[in-house]
C-alpha cells in the first residue's frame, strides 16, 4: 500500500523514530471537490498522447494514493506517470496489466502545490486505420488510504489518416505557396504542377514519406512559383497532383501578379 510507503519515506528522512507494525491510514478524503480528475488530448489521430492528470491540492494532508485506469489496449498504451519534477515531488511506482495500469505515489510530507499533481500519459496506436470511440476509466482510487469512486471516464475518438491532398496556402499567390496533403500508409510522395494545356510545369520529389498528416509549412509541400528551369511561371490557374503508391488526388490553383 502506498500509506505504507509514505510512513517508510518519513523514517527514512527521520521525521519518525520508529516504524509501527500496522500503518494507520491517512485521513478519509470525503469531499469530492478536494481532488480533480482531468484528461486530455493533443490530436484524434492514430500516434496522439492523452494525459490523465490527477490533482490532490485541495486533499489536507494528502502523502498517498493509488490509480487505477482501465483502456482498450489494441487502441492505447501506457507511457509515462510523472509527478511535477520538483525535489518534493512523490515517488512513483507503477505497475501495467492486460488493459489495466496502476500507478501507486507517496511522499514523506503532505503534498502540495505543484507538487500535488499525477500525470499518467498514454499513447494512441500508430497503426489505426478505423474510426473508432473508446474511452480511458478510472477503476480504482484511493487517498491516503481511503477509497474514493470519482466514476471518472474519459471518452475519445480516433480519426484514422487517408490519403488527401488539401488546398495550398495561399491561393492565389505570389510568388510562393505550401501544398498540405495526408497519407494513410508510408509512400514516396511527388507533387507535380501542370498547365491547363497539360504541360508538365515543375516536379516536387518528396521522397519516403510516413503515414500521417502534412499540413504546417514546416513540413507541406514547397512551391517557389518556378518551373524547372528556375524561371518564374506566368499568371493564371495551374493544376497540382499529388501520388504516392497507387493512389493520386489533382487540384487546382491560381497564380496572380
Amino acid at each position: 500500500m502506498s500509506s505504507d510507503a509514505a510512513t517508510l519515506l518519513e523514517y527514512d528522512v527521520g521525521l519518525v523514530d520508529d516504524l509501527p507494525v500496522i500503518v494507520t491510514p491517512g485521513a478519509p478524503v470525503a469531499r469530492a471537490g478536494s481532488y480533480r480528475l482531468a484528461a486530455d488530448a493533443s490530436s484524434d489521430r492514430p500516434g496522439a498522447r492523452i494525459v490523465v492528470t490527477l490533482d490532490v491540492g485541495g486533499v489536507v494532508g494528502a502523502r498517498s494514493g493509488e490509480l487505477l485506469l482501465g483502456f482498450d489496449p489494441t487502441l492505447v498504451r501506457p507511457v509515462s506517470a510523472t509527478g511535477s519534477g520538483t525535489n518534493r515531488a512523490p515517488l512513483i511506482a507503477d505497475s501495467e496489466g492486460e488493459g489495466q495500469y496502476a500507478v501507486a505515489f507517496a511522499s514523506a510530507r503532505a503534498l502540495t502545490g505543484r507538487d500535488a499533481s499525477l500525470a499518467v500519459a498514454f499513447e494512441v496506436a500508430t497503426d489505426t486505420r478505423r474510426a473508432v470511440e473508446s474511452a480511458i476509466r478510472v477503476r480504482g482510487l484511493r487517498l491516503n488510504g481511503a477509497k474514493v469512486d470519482p466514476g471518472f471516464e474519459y471518452a475519445f475518438q480516433v480519426r484514422p489518416y487517408e490519403f488527401r491532398l488539401y488546398a495550398n496556402y495561399p491561393n492565389p499567390f505570389n510568388p510562393e505557396t505550401w501544398i498540405p496533403f495526408e497519407l494513410a500508409e508510408d509512400a514516396d510522395a511527388t507533387i507535380r504542377i501542370y498547365g491547363m494545356a497539360g504541360r508538365l510545369v515543375r516536379t516536387l520529389e518528396l521522397g519516403a514519406r510516413a503515414m500521417g498528416e502534412y499540413t504546417s509549412r514546416a513540413d507541406a509541400a514547397y512551391w517557389d512559383g518556378a518551373n524547372s528551369y528556375g524561371e518564374r511561371v506566368a499568371s493564371g490557374v495551374y493544376v497540382y497532383e499529388l501520388t504516392a503508391g497507387e493512389d493520386r488526388s489533382l487540384r487546382r490553383m491560381v497564380v496572380r501578379k
